[in-house]
């Protein structure tokens, strides 16, 4: 019975023995602090006044405090606004002044928040109603000036740190925020911006600051490399200011657009585009429309040429060019034959196939000239144009229909070729150039008639009514006119030709359909009609003169052509000539001129030759086409014509022949 009352009693004792052990020593505290948010008071158009305070010590120290305040219920960091106030030092109640943007008469919510080592703790949620808050402000920009893609931080007030919050305006343009807090902002320069400045605004929950400006840097070209290149070649741009969006920095040689290989800020790397018109260009570079334009011109390297083949040939012929650095465009190269360009069928990179082409030429061996984009290397061979017709410059103006012709040294001379002109033309054939001379003194007219003794022209007759018997001398070495005795009659398309130190005139007047034959001494400065025998009455077309011997083309009306008839000066006797091979065909206005032991006929079915020694009349093949009233002469053994009308079309072209 004993051992059962003791047991109970010690347990009793001992309980009572700990129960005042403990009264003697407090229990363990937390690690973290107790936190409480208190009511939020002050709230002002301007802000609100957050308040909280620490309820209970912890062991670990506070490395953050601060507040989490927005529109939901349980804000949280990151999604809602936050406000840190760093470490806390010993107070147990701390406050902050909210002057962030606030969305006029609507709900918020806050809490207080403490930071430590290890833990973060959060008070409890109080809603209030706002005020207002101040509106952002813009204090600076950093950098102010910049491009594209560039980041700008903005400093200054009132600002959010939640990103979604803000909005950052580079003019009409928004800009992509990174980061923010209430004093800076971290945003992205957007492109497609006009201009070399534009505003930077922000706006917090609607609210917009001032504008602070920012500068556009236009980019920046200081040199490239290398100096010279060739079509597809690499070339590398340097300089500041360039985007590294690639395809917003566009790159230009001259008008022609290169693309963008490789960009970095201060480099492009860039392709030299095909088909430059010129090979000195001027490189620019523009981004976001500002240009910047290189000092120096990008030279495109020469052709290289390794072979033209053939070296003769007709026009028409193919000739193939060899090298290198062509380009891979028709239109990038230029092959000239002389001054003329050829026209290129095919070419690449290593061969240009062309066509010797039609045109005007200063002689029939002439350089060949290959230009790429402008830039010329001669062949060192010369081409022949294996040709015995070439056309050469015309009169300025281009047109002598019915005019007079003569040569005086090395010299043609042709004009008159209009009814109210009295203009005359100098032709040089080593410049094949045409020079205007002084005008003739006479009346406007033509259908004139010349002929040439001791280096001194003689130019007269002509009109179409009333015909006029006005004659002059022409003294090359003076450049001057002087009025010389008159034709007997008014004369129109008369044939005239020397001889022997005589003028000899064929014609008839405008009442008699007898030709006759008269010769002008330029000493005696005296017409004297000749008594021919077996004159002719038929219209003298053309005449020539060949080993001292006179011809005139007739028209025989009877059989319907033209005859060909000499004057026999020995018996002063006019004979009709066969012409076997041929026939003149029955024509108006008729050329004609003497060369070489040939006479030359110029009719509207082309060229004839005659040869006065075998009588034998040909056609000339490949001959200019056919006309009348034209104009010839023979310089340096080589016969030139041109000119005259076909039909209703007056001819502007003039060439040189000479017999292969």
């Amino acid at each position: 019975m004993i051992r059962f009352f003791v047991r109970p009693t010690f347990c009793f004792l001992l309980f009572i023995a700990i129960l005042m052990q403990c009264r003697e020593q407090e229990f363990p505290s937390m690690a973290y602090p107790g936190l409480e948010t208190m009511s939020v008071t002050r709230i002002t158009p301007d802000g609100a006044m957050f308040r909280a305070k620490i309820s209970r010590p912890g062991q670990e120290p506070v490395t953050d405090h601060g507040f989490v305040w927005g529109l939901h219920d349980n804000p949280s960091p990151g999604r809602d606004e936050t406000l840190s106030l760093g470490e806390m030092h010993g107070d147990d109640v701390f406050n902050a002044s909210i002057e962030h943007t606030l969305i006029p008469d609507t709900t918020y919510f806050v809490k207080a928040y403490v930071t430590t080592k290890k833990h973060t703790v959060y008070g409890k949620v109080v809603s209030f109603r706002s005020g207002n808050g101040l509106p952002p402000l813009v204090e600076k920009l950093v950098p102010r000036k910049g491009t594209k893609g560039d980041t700008v931080v903005i400093h200054g007030r009132h600002f959010s740190a939640t990103p979604s919050n803000v909005g950052v305006w580079f003019g009409e343009t928004e800009a992509q925020v990174a980061v923010s807090n209430d004093s800076t902002i971290r945003c992205v320069v957007p492109g497609e911006i006009d201009g070399q400045s534009v505003p930077v605004t922000v706006t917090v929950y609607g609210q917009l600051s001032d504008a602070a400006v920012f500068e556009f840097t236009p980019p920046q070209v200081d040199g490239f490399s290398p100096a010279k290149a060739f079509f597809g070649d690499t070339l590398v741009i340097t300089g500041s200011g360039f985007s590294l969006v690639t395809e917003d920095n566009k790159v230009y040689f001259n008008e022609y657009f290169s693309r963008v290989a490789r960009a970095t800020k201060e480099t492009l790397t860039v392709v030299v585009p095909p088909g430059l018109g010129h090979y000195a260009a001027t490189l620019t570079v523009e981004v976001d429309g500002r240009r910047s334009t290189a000092e120096k011109k990008f030279v495109l390297l020469p052709p290289v040429l390794a072979s033209v083949s053939p070296l003769k040939g007709k026009r028409g012929t193919l000739v193939t060019v060899k090298g290198e650095r062509f380009s891979g465009h028709l239109a990038g190269n230029q092959v000239l034959f002389g001054d003329n360009p050829g026209k290129i069928v095919t070419a690449n990179e290593h061969e240009i196939r062309v066509e010797v082409p039609k045109g005007v030429y200063d002689a029939r061996t002439m350089d060949v000239t290959v230009q790429v984009a402008g830039q010329p290397v001669v062949w060192h061979q010369p081409f022949l144009l294996d040709e015995a017709w070439i056309e050469k410059h015309t009169v300025p103006g281009g047109f002598l229909d019915h005019g007079t012709a003569f040569v005086i040294g090395k010299s043609g001379y042709a004009g008159l070729g209009s009814r109210d002109s009295r203009t005359f033309w100098r032709f040089s054939p080593e410049e094949n150039a045409w020079e205007e001379i002084a005008g003739f003194p006479g009346r406007y007219r033509d259908r004139a008639t010349s002929f040439v003794i001791n280096g001194k022209a003689y130019v007269g007759g002509g009109g179409r009514g009333p015909l006029l018997k006005d004659f002059y001398r022409y003294d090359p070495s003076s450049n001057r006119w002087t009025a010389v005795a008159d034709f007997p009659f008014g004369i129109s398309d008369a044939v005239a030709v020397a001889r022997n130190g005589k003028g000899y005139v064929i014609a008839r007047k405008e009442d008699d359909e007898r030709n006759s034959l008269w010769a002008y001494d330029p000493g005696a400065n005296q017409w004297t009609e000749i008594a021919a025998k077996g004159s002719f009455s038929g219209y003298a077309e053309t005449g020539f003169v060949v080993n001292n011997r006179l011809f005139c083309i007739v028209q025989d009306d009877a059989a319907n052509r033209n005859v060909l008839m000499e004057f026999d000066f020995g018996n002063l006797t006019w004979q009709q000539r066969n012409t076997s091979g041929g026939n003149l065909m029955r024509d108006d206005f008729v050329t004609s001129i003497g060369h070489n032991g040939v006479g030359y006929i110029f009719d509207s079915s082309g060229l004839q030759r005659y040869d006065v020694s075998t009588g034998v009349l040909s056609r000339v093949s490949d001959a200019p086409e056919g006309r009348q009233a034209s104009v010839a002469f023979v310089l340096n053994g080589k016969l030139y014509f041109g000119y005259g009308h076909r039909g209703n079309t007056r001819m502007s072209d003039f060439w040189e022949w000479i017999e292969f």
